[in-house]
């Protein structure tokens, strides 16, 4: 990625637009319905839990899926704001 795309990447997802991206109920259906194709896609076994990695997980909205689905996840992401928006909506912030 360039580095002034990156710089706009960063300046976009502050923690305001983080919140909203995170709450908005139309971004939590599409992530969930790409994390489904996703796991198929794998061909994961259905029955154990498989340990993923979520680059680029943002607010962690495919994780849930993950989660829900009985995998564990770790994820890693460029926004610091996107990373820690999810502890601040699980806490009310």
């Amino acid at each position: 990625m360039c580095k002034c795309l990156l710089v706009l990447y960063l300046q976009f997802y502050n923690e305001q637009e983080a919140k909203k991206y995170s709450q908005n109920s139309r971004m939590i259906e599409i992530q969930t319905q790409m994390s489904e194709r996703a796991v198929e896609l794998l061909s994961l076994p259905e029955d154990q839990p498989c340990y993923l990695l979520d680059v680029g997980c943002g607010s962690g909205l495919s994780g849930d899926y993950l989660s829900e689905a009985g995998h564990y996840w770790v994820g890693v992401d460029i926004s610091t704001a996107m990373l820690g928006i999810k502890c601040c909506i699980k806490s009310g912030k």
